[in-house]
């Protein structure tokens, strides 16, 4: 049942409520029968609606109410007020230091302000701030003392304070396991004692209705909807139950009795459900259908008695409701929303909606919404207490009452508003959701009608006139119709125009009725006009004046922005007249043409159109276009014929295409006079060739041409005669003579013999000679030598006119043609190749002419000059293969060079770079430089380190070549350096130790040796000096040959040890490769000097050991006679020897060792176990002295650590038992140890406690308890957790069960057993000074019963 109670019709609990709100009978369902209620709504308390204020906490024991103040604000202010006495206190102090105030005053008004208020604080009974007296005192003195150090300026050790803390707080010691562990958690282990048993004496038998007073509603909109009642009975059986139903509307009442057998029905169903931990408490939950204040009446129980309860009532109310009534679906701009929410319910209620625009969303929440003059005793209610008075019988605040909530605001934006419900709730805190959670967008949605409300804000339009100007109105022709020429907008945005209709308004006075200023006139009409969209405009005819007034769109009105008016004027159309003169040919004096003069009116430009007959025949329509009103157009034809001219139409800018009322009709004949002329005047031809001209004849046919040709200096003419084609062709000879020639029209006579003299010449271009192809000279020759892949522009050398274009043909290495073809422009150009090979001109053609190539200089020869090598001689020292060259091996330190050689033109430029994979270290990688005169040169090899050794030449250059990359392989040589060896001993400065006896020993340590490491390859010899006490004595040496691996135990001869200290040297070491190191063995350790020489003895020192002979290290523990001890204490041994020590030990047979720094070894207990030291050893020599009992005692060495003895109270869990008065209740204690046991258990005062309540939960303020004794009650005034007396008992077995009869918390507070005693922390004045979770050695038992109780209080 948990989530937020709802109607059938309403959404699903969002997330928020169901993990906010849960429902009383979490530890239940509902009996079967309420399923329409279940599934209907949900149920919950809300807070009251006025404040909003968290409900009151069951338990307030504060002086301040925690409705008013709650815990935590509480808590603030006295950290408040705290902390302004500190910052007055450092105030006082600054002033202290600079005034020099009398000291002692200053400390007795801070003693005093911090008495009053640190004693202050736990009278106010601020939860978490009621201290105890003895906190209160220490807090205080705490507080004197940095008083005392502030005012008399008394230095304190802030370092060594914090030292102290860390020590208190973050204090660890080594434990037997040689781990790290605190002190305190050993000695403080709360596990020792676990559980404890609450006794509670409970009254007689009760009934409540409601008991949580969890709010409870019908859905209003389900005709069978019914609700969970719940009925509470504890320590009582009943068979009869009477609730009483007042209407809402009427003072009647209902009476409705509960029989036995539902009763057993609603209890076994109860039983099903219901924990164990309500003891004896039994929520019935009973379905009930009508609405109203229902009150508990008679409870008859199965002893035909009465039950008795005190007044207990609910109200059962209707669900409320909320509704957004359907606003008008479209809006404007700056309008009121004017929009209403209907919330129905028992006021006051609470609305939450949600507002969208767009996809702005913003929550808006309305409390105490209620009729006006409405009042209700709900709004003082506070969830706990009766809710109306005895004897009241006037209900009707609690009736669903339908209030209109407005909502008004302007509409400031556009777009689709939505106002959509989300919550309502009543003032019983009955809520009804009807939104429910997006996961994905974290949004609620509405998903109901009738709960959401939305409209459209549309955009106001705003229309004017577009590109209008007062001095030029606007034309149109007289009958057609123009666009009005409108603006579209926004009003008030300068955003796109809405793409919707618009209704417009204009007022239109004609434009002979305007008035004498322009205006309107009083005849002036308005005409209304729609339009599709803002693209689109009305159209008008008439002319006159137009002025816009209104204009609104489908949903909106808008505004008229200037300008708003315009003159719209219908010219005159357009007209024409014309006046023709003829024009006369003075040879033949007939007619070659018209002149026709034209008069036009209207707007110009003007535009004629005209026909043309020619002989009766149609040549087509033409058309003239003119900007002047007088202008001339003159009809000359080419060709003798009758013509016949209809002008029929005529247009200007504003009328198109206008006919005349009579088209005008013009006739002439024509006779063109004789004329010739070329078509095309020059002629460009190649030697050899011939030319041809086109000449256009004009008169009447039959013609007769004379033309000459013009030859160098010859000069021959020509005739045509009877020539009937207008267009004859004049071709000349072919043409051997280079140059310019002339063709010349001389006359031309026509069919009326009437001769033209024409002066009309052609020229015609002879090329002299034939275009040649050739290479030109590079440095004196038609050959070159070049770099590599460098581009060489050969010369060309071409005659003619260019372009040109040349066929050649490219031969490589491989012999193979490859004919190319390439265009020039330039007759001195170059040509472009970057192969070797033969090039070779095979043809060549100018822009007009064909030509040869020139035998003598068709041909050009490109070679490449070779690219720089490296290499290295041939030598028994190197093997060379490809590109890479493996030198010698040599050894560390060795003088190597090597000799390359070079191929190319010097000096060259030689990049290297010298890798080095040391055999130890990191790698290397160093760049060097050559620059070579001659073709060889000789490069000494690095030997320094020993590794592998790679000479990379990664770049060559010459004399003519740059490094290339892409041409060039790098050329490597190898050579491997082998290290010299060496030989150290593996602890360097080491002095090696020997017993003197060899008895003591253990069995690892019998055979000593001395550790050596070698480097280099196996293997080795190695020669050694052993130097006795005595520099004067002569040393002995030991040489060792063959040594097969580089790890290598020494074993000193027994009968070369001395006691005393001697000295091992290393001289000398050699490896298979034959390398060899030498060692300083004659240099003391400590450095010195011959003559100006200073020794390294960084190497010596790993050379050379010390050897020493010594007793063993002795032990004894602190405690000899002691041998059971207890977790938590220490065990403690004392050492003689050089310390450091190693101690091995064992502990429950599991070898272990430390390292101990000083003479004492001293280690925690924190487990049980036997604990066993074997053996020692200290730093002097590797030897372990065996604690067997030769030479070293072991009386008392052995320990055995006993655990703390552990108690279990009911099982070790927390139980609460309720009795009556009377009755008794088991203890039941279960111990871990040895025994016997002896333990003292507590009982202290119980907390408030309420019949039925869950586990945990507190009942309500009381600073009396009643405490049931075995002689009645007696009251006293104890707080919870009190002692009120203590017991000690003793057991021989692992169990014991005690009765008990009195109520009080019941716990164990201190344990023992045969060995260790455990007293829990706090409990070292109740148990007479034994310091709390300490571990105490048992030295003596006795069985006794002691018992400890509190005096009586009267």
């Amino acid at each position: 049942m948990n989530g937020t109670p709802r109607l059938r019709s309403a959404y699903p609990a969002t997330t928020s409520t169901i993990r906010n709100r849960r429902s009383p009978l979490q530890n239940g369902t509902p009996p079967s029968g309420s399923t329409a209620s279940s599934s209907s709504f949900q149920r919950q308390k809300l807070p009251d609606m006025r404040d909003l204020n968290p409900p009151e906490p069951e338990v307030d024991e504060s002086s301040f109410p925690y409705f008013s103040i709650d815990a935590p604000t509480q808590r603030k202010w006295a950290f408040i007020g705290y902390i302004i006495l500190f910052f007055w206190r450092l105030y006082d102090f600054y002033h202290l230091t600079i005034d020099e105030t009398e000291s002692f005053w200053l400390f007795i008004k801070w003693v005093a302000f911090d008495g009053v208020f640190l004693y202050t604080i736990p009278v106010l009974r601020i939860p978490w701030l009621e201290w105890s007296s003895t906190m209160t005192t220490g807090l205080y003195f705490a507080h004197v003392l940095f008083d005392w150090a502030l005012m008399f300026r008394i230095h304190v050790s802030v370092s060594g304070a914090f030292i102290a803390l860390l020590q208190v707080l973050w204090h660890k010691e080594l434990a037997i396991s040689e781990y790290s562990v605190k002190p305190a958690n050993i000695l403080n282990n709360p596990s020792l004692i676990l559980g404890k048993q609450i006794i509670h004496i409970l009254p007689e038998g009760s009934a409540r209705l409601n008991p949580d007073q969890i709010p409870i509603c019908l859905d209003p909109t389900t005709r069978y909807a019914d609700a969970v009642l719940p009925i509470q009975i504890n320590q009582t059986t009943p068979i009869s139950i009477e609730l009483i139903r007042y209407d809402f509307d009427s003072p009647k009442n209902q009476s409705v009795q509960i029989p036995a057998s539902q009763i057993r029905k609603l209890r076994k169903d109860a039983e099903k459900v219901q924990t164990p931990e309500l003891h004896g408490a039994l929520i019935l939950n009973y379905m009930v259908r009508k609405p109203g204040l229902y009150r508990l009446g008679r409870v008859i129980d199965e002893t035909k008695m009465e039950v008795s309860h005190k007044q207990s009532e609910t109200l059962v109310l209707q669900c409320p409701t909320a509704k957004v009534k359907a606003p008008a679906k479209n809006k404007c701009r700056g309008d009121l929303s004017n929009i209403a929410i209907e919330v129905e319910g028992t006021p006051p209620l609470k609305l939450k909606y949600r507002k969208t625009v767009n996809t702005d969303e913003r929550d808006v929440t309305y409390q105490s919404i209620q009729p006006d003059g409405f009042t209700s005793p709900l709004v003082r209610w506070r969830g706990a207490g009766p809710l109306t008075q005895v004897g009241e019988v006037d209900f009707s605040w609690a009736a669903p009452s339908r209030v209109m909530v407005p909502v008004n605001e302007t509409l400031l934006a556009g777009g689709v508003w939505s106002y959509a419900v989300e919550r309502v709730e009543d003032a019983m805190g009955n809520m009804v959701m009807y939104t429910e959670d997006d996961e994905e967008s974290e949004q609620s949605r509405p998903v109901a009608k009738d709960q959401e409300g939305s409209f459209t804000v549309h955009d106001r339009p705003a229309v004017g006139v577009q590109d209008y100007n007062r001095r030029t109105p606007f034309m149109a022709a007289e009958g057609h119709s123009v666009a009005l020429p409108l603006r579209f907008g926004i009003s008030g945005s300068t955003a796109q125009p809405m793409a919707s209709r618009h209704l417009i308004s204009y007022e239109f006075t004609p434009h002979n009725a305007l008035l004498a200023s322009g205006d309107h006139s009083i005849n002036s009409t308005f005409v209304n006009t729609e339009v599709a969209g803002p693209h689109q405009s009305p159209h008008v005819k008439n002319a006159g004046l137009y002025t816009l007034k209104s204009v609104s769109s489908e949903h909106c009105s808008g505004e008229i922005v200037e300008p708003a008016s315009f003159l719209l004027v219908n010219p005159p159309r357009p007209d024409l007249h014309v006046e023709s003169h003829p024009i006369v040919d003075q040879c033949a004096n007939r007619p070659t043409g018209m002149r026709v003069e034209l008069d036009m009116t209207g707007t110009p430009p003007f535009e004629i159109k005209y026909t043309m007959k020619e002989s009766g025949h149609d040549t087509g329509e033409y058309t003239h276009t003119f900007h002047d009103r007088r202008d001339t157009l003159i009809l000359k034809p080419n060709f003798a014929a009758k013509y016949s001219y209809k002008i029929y139409q005529i247009s200007d800018s504003i009328y198109p295409a206008v006919p005349l009322k009579e088209p005008i009709r013009l006739n002439q004949e024509v006779k063109p006079a004789a004329s010739a002329s070329f078509i095309g005047k020059e002629k460009h031809i190649c030697k050899g060739q011939s030319a041809e001209f086109d000449v256009n004849l004009l008169g009447e046919k039959p013609w007769k041409l004379e033309h000459e040709f013009a030859i160098g200096s010859k000069r021959t003419k020509h005739k045509l005669e009877g020539i009937e084609t207008p267009y004859p062709k004049i071709k000349t000879g072919q043409l051997a003579q280079g140059g310019e020639h002339s063709v010349i029209l001389n006359s031309v006579t026509d069919a009326q013999g009437c001769r033209e003299a024409l002066q009309k010449v052609a020229k015609v271009f002879v090329r002299h000679q034939a275009p040649k192809g050739g290479f030109g000279l590079l440095e004196g020759k038609r050959s070159i030598k070049t770099l590599e892949s460098k581009v060489v522009d050969l010369p060309l050398r071409l005659s003619g006119e260019g372009p040109w274009t040349i066929d050649y043909a490219y031969v490589g290495e491989d012999g193979i043609q490859v004919p190319m073809t390439k265009r020039i422009i330039d007759a001195n150009a170059f040509l472009p190749v970057n192969k070797p090979g033969t090039y070779e001109i095979t043809s060549v053609k100018d822009s007009m002419c064909p030509g040869s190539p020139d035998d003598a200089t068709s041909k050009f020869e490109v070679q490449w000059i070779g690219r720089p090598r490296i290499s290295v001689p041939p030598s028994p020292l190197m093997a060379i293969t490809d590109r890479t060259a493996v030198r010698k091996e040599v050894c560390q330190g060795d003088d190597d060079a090597m000799e390359i050689s070079f191929s190319g033109r010097p000096p060259y430029d030689v990049k290297y770079q010298e890798r080095i994979i040391p055999d130890s270290g990191q790698k290397s990688l160093k760049n060097s430089e050559l620059n070579v005169p001659m073709h060889s040169a000789q490069i000494k090899l690095d030997t320094s380190r020993a590794g592998q050794y790679d000479y990379v030449f990664s770049e060559l250059g010459d004399y003519n070549y740059d490094h290339d990359s892409r041409n060039y392989r790098p050329f490597t040589i190898k050579q491997r350096v082998h290290g010299r060896p060496g030989a150290t001993f593996s602890s360097p400065g080491k002095v090696y130790s020997f017993c003197q006896q060899k008895e003591d020993l253990t069995a690892s340590t019998r055979s000593e040796a001395v550790p050596m490491t070698f480097s280099g390859k196996p293997p080795f010899t190695v020669d050694l000096e052993i130097r006795l006490h005595s520099r004067a004595s002569k040393p002995q040496t030991l040489s060792i040959p063959n040594i097969p691996s580089t790890s290598h135990d020494l074993q000193i001869p027994h009968r070369l040890l001395q006691p005393g200290t001697s000295q091992l040297l290393i001289r000398r070491v050699r490896d298979q490769r034959g390398c060899e190191t030498l060692y300083d063995t004659l240099t003391p350790l400590t450095g010195g000097r011959s003559g100006n020489v200073k020794f390294d003895n960084s190497i010596s020192a790993n050379t050379r050991v010390q050897i020493s002979v010594h007793d063993p290290p002795t032990l004894s523990p602190a405690d000899p006679d002691r041998t059971h001890y207890c977790v938590g204490e220490y065990v403690s041994y004392a050492l003689s020897g050089a310390a450091p020590f190693t101690v091995y030990y064992t502990f429950e047979g599991t070898p272990n060792k430390a390292t101990v720094h000083g003479t004492t070894f001293r280690r925690i207990a924190e487990q049980p176990g036997k604990f066993a030291i074997t053996g020692l050893q200290d730093s002097a020599s590797p030897c372990v002295a065996r604690l067997d009992g030769k030479t070293v005692s072991t009386r008392g060495v052995d320990k055995v650590i006993h655990g703390m003895p552990q108690v279990r109270v009911s099982k070790g869990k927390e139980t609460v038992v309720d009795i009556h008065a009377g009755g008794e209740a088991e203890i039941s204690f279960e111990f871990v140890g040895v025994a016997p046991f002896e333990f003292t258990y507590t009982r202290s005062a119980n907390a408030p406690y309420s019949v039925g309540q869950s586990k945990g939960k507190k009942g309500s303020s009381s600073s009396q308890q009643l405490i049931y004794g075995g002689d009645g009650i007696s009251s006293r005034d104890v707080r919870p957790g009190d002692i009120l007396e203590t017991k000690t008992l003793t057991s021989e077995a692992r169990s014991l069960n005690v009765m008990a009869s009195e109520e009080g918390t019941y716990e164990v507070v201190a344990v023992q057993d045969r060995y260790c005693r455990y007293v829990r922390g706090g409990m070292e004045g109740l148990l007479g000074g034994v310091a709390g979770g300490s571990p105490v050695l048992a030295r003596g038992r006795g069985v006794k019963e002691e018992e400890r109780r509190l005096p009586d209080v009267d």
